[in-house]
């Protein structure tokens, strides 16, 4: 959509609504004129791939207007995908307003790991995911700023089987005050985390810091962001010298941007066990 006005009403009532059952791609994009609906669940957005087997992505952006939602549960935008591909719910330019109030879910990170005990490789990385959400939810400089957002959430709010190779978060602050501190921050914290929560072969490391989008221009950005590697090593292994070198093979990226999103389904996180809103 690049012009307009689209006005709905009454509940499940979405105004850019892209949902596929195929192999393609689910776009729900608003580039200009005006979303707003009024009713429980009318997201303003709405983005859903819904076969399991697809490896394309479901993506609602919007690059400029206004969505307005006026209903308990409307989120501005939302994708999600029950496949393997990418679900990401962007925002570059214009304005959302919500109005309503949000259910909260609960989170059974353990469980989310547990399912996946037959898949040797996923088991571990989400052992690892484990790791570093509680390491962060156990992080005083950390847990108090960061929101857990994008297709981590969907795969451990609503039980999707989607891999997460990587997890995202907003920055209540900018995220440049983390730059220098996050790794040392992490690393101090991570040994333990592991411990607390059983994985006592498993060892996790920051590997690498990057300002994004582009380092020398950091500062001069609106809505920066950092990208933190974070690697795993089995103890005892040849995995473990190289991630003691910061050139672990097995990693896991976590990037934290500025707060520029909207209210697209997020988690705070506080240890493992967590909450939707």
């Amino acid at each position: 959509m690049t012009g307009g006005d689209v006005k709905t009403s009454g509940a499940n009532a979405r105004g850019l609504l892209a949902t596929t059952s195929g192999s393609g791609a689910a776009v729900a994009q608003l580039e200009g004129g005006d979303v707003t609906t009024d009713g429980d669940n009318a997201h303003g957005l709405w983005a859903e791939i819904i076969n399991a087997e697809s490896a394309a992505d479901a993506r609602a952006h919007m690059t400029g207007g206004d969505v307005t939602t006026g209903g308990d549960n409307a989120h501005g935008l939302f994708a999600t995908t029950s496949g393997s591909g990418a679900a990401t719910a962007r925002m570059a330019d214009g304005r959302v307003t919500t109005d309503g109030e949000y259910d909260i879910v609960d989170a059974d990170v353990r469980a989310w790991v547990e399912a996946a005990r037959s898949n040797p490789a996923q088991y571990r990385d989400r052992q690892v995911t484990e790791i570093v959400l509680a390491a962060i939810g156990l992080a005083p400089s950390l847990n108090t700023n960061l929101v857990l957002k994008g297709g981590a959430v969907m795969a451990l709010a609503f039980k999707s089987n989607r891999v997460t190779a990587d997890v995202d978060f907003t920055s209540i602050v900018e995220p440049a005050g983390f730059a220098d501190q996050i790794a040392d921050d992490l690393n101090a914290i991570l040994p333990q985390t592991a411990i607390r929560l059983g994985y006592l072969g498993l060892l996790c490391r920051v590997q690498t810091v990057k300002k994004m989008p582009k380092p020398l221009n950091f500062e001069e950005f609106d809505f920066p962001a950092l990208l933190i590697r974070i690697g795993s090593a089995e103890r005892g292994t040849g995995e473990e010298k190289r991630l003691e070198a910061g050139r672990a093979i097995r990693v896991l990226d976590i990037e934290i941007s500025g707060a520029c999103l909207p209210r697209v389904s997020v988690v705070r996180v506080f240890g493992t066990r967590s909450s939707v809103n």
